[in-house]
């Protein structure tokens, strides 16, 4: 088993994660795990419970509902989450079958999972500028004025941009 296999599936290191994080009560966590199955991402989920923090969860219905928890509670992501978006990835998230090789190849869920938080930050841009409010948004560093945009975001923005600490 992969080291990352063995990472996400022990009790704990999620609610370290968190902790380790600046979210904080009334901020919004995204949390994506196409089985909703493995502990990590379920204990984040808890703690983020906890802490008041808002959920959304992507993963895949059909998948999550084929396989047990592995968490000791027995629970699962969706059944933690405010909000649950379906990536609708199959089980086993692969999609193309190869003649002559036993399993599925090419998984959907990082696809869509992009897609899925893409649309997301979209539509809160959206709604954050219809309430007449200017949103920190960078914008590409390869476009003219880029660099300079994002470098007024990040000295006006610094103090909740944990990583800049």
């Amino acid at each position: 088993m992969t080291q990352t296999s063995r990472f996400e599936r022990i009790p704990g290191p999620g609610t370290e994660l968190l902790a380790g994080s600046a979210a904080a009560k009334g901020d919004v966590l995204i949390l994506a795990s196409t089985s909703g199955r493995n502990a990590a991402v379920i204990d984040m989920a808890l703690a983020a419970r906890q802490q008041c923090i808002h959920t959304i969860g992507i993963t895949a219905q059909a998948y999550t509902q084929a396989v047990s928890s592995r968490h000791p509670y027995g629970h699962k992501l969706a059944d933690l989450c405010e909000v649950v978006v379906d990536n609708c990835a199959p089980y086993g998230d692969a999609a193309v079958e190869i003649r002559g090789f036993p399993q599925k190849v090419g998984p959907l869920s990082t696809l869509t999972g992009v897609a899925i938080v893409n649309a997301i930050v979209t539509e809160t841009v959206a709604r954050v500028v219809e309430a007449g409010v200017v949103p920190p948004v960078f914008m590409s560093a390869n476009v003219d004025g880029g660099d300079a945009h994002n470098e007024a975001q990040l000295k006006g923005n610094a103090h909740p941009i944990h990583y800049m600490d």
